[in-house]
């Protein structure tokens, strides 16, 4: 039965993402919720797909449906809804990140101790002390909104997953940046989304931490 929620759950907020991005990628038009959306492109079925997917890992993770199954498959819906944007504007909304705080501020609230703060805490601050110097002294190849983002991730996950997320994350940003480059589909100078690496990085953290 929880595997069928966590389905049903997967179906609907990737129906909510695919429609975020949508969103998005129609200000210059009034905005129009079609049901066609859920089926119209194959993209639409990928990112459908994928949020079943990780919410069935975050499943069999947590081995039950309880706040931190709920934690993880809404900080997974927010670097989701990120990386579609990221990959087609290179650029991460601050409502997006502002959603996501938002979030994290619920489940503080749900889970009130002193041990779940101060893990939050730590995995804010430390990828804040660690990550804005490199964003700053990288002059936007590595940008702000990459840094509130994996803020976030380490607001939930703590400093532990915060670290497991960064270095899964960079690892494998640098190899597909590698491949790209040998198969000259990119150049050096070109720029990646990150947030898509850093989805991923957030999904083996989730199965190993």
């Amino acid at each position: 039965m929880a595997i069928v929620i966590s389905i049903i759950l997967g179906i609907l907020v990737g129906y909510i993402v695919n429609l975020y991005n949508e969103f998005e990628n129609s200000k210059e038009k009034p905005y129009k919720w079609y049901l066609e959306i859920f089926y119209k492109k194959i993209k639409y079925l990928v990112v459908e797909l994928a949020t079943i997917i990780m919410f069935i890992i975050a499943f069999y993770k947590v081995g039950t449906i309880n706040s931190l199954y709920f934690e993880y498959i809404f900080i997974l819906s927010i670097i989701l809804a990120a990386t579609l944007v990221d990959i087609r504007i290179k650029k991460i909304p601050n409502k997006i990140i502002l959603i996501g705080f938002f979030g994290l501020s619920v489940f503080i609230l749900i889970n009130f101790s002193a041990i779940y703060i101060i893990s939050s805490m730590i995995g804010i601050v430390v990828t804040l002390i660690i990550l804005t110097p490199i964003s700053i002294i990288s002059k936007g190849s590595f940008g702000m909104g990459d840094v509130k983002l994996y803020s976030l991730s380490g607001g939930f996950l703590g400093v532990n997953g915060l670290l497991s997320c960064l270095f899964f994350s960079t690892m494998l940003a640098a190899i597909t940046g590698m491949i790209l480059i040998f198969i000259k589909k990119v150049e050096k100078k070109t720029t990646m989304p990150l947030a898509p690496f850093i989805l991923l990085g957030t999904v083996i953290t989730i199965i190993f931490i």
